[in-house]
């Protein structure tokens, strides 16, 4: 099996596993605050999907501070 480059793998709008490319992926444990374990249930194979915080997004006005 020939594994995907990170950019193909940034390009899909969902979760694969970057061996496979199944998307039979479960979740393992939470690693930090970005990274999160993933469990290939087809192939096997482990690895960790890594965010990457790019910053906000402002979905309701509440009161204006002066």
């Amino acid at each position: 099996m020939k594994r995907m480059k990170q950019a193909e793998w940034l390009a899909i709008a969902r979760l694969l596993c970057p061996l496979c490319r199944s998307d039979n992926v479960s979740s393992g444990g939470i690693l930090g605050p970005y990274e999160y374990e993933r469990i290939c249930d087809d192939c096997g194979t482990e690895f960790y999907e890594r965010l990457e915080l790019v910053g906000y997004k402002i979905t309701k006005k509440g009161k204006e501070v002066t």
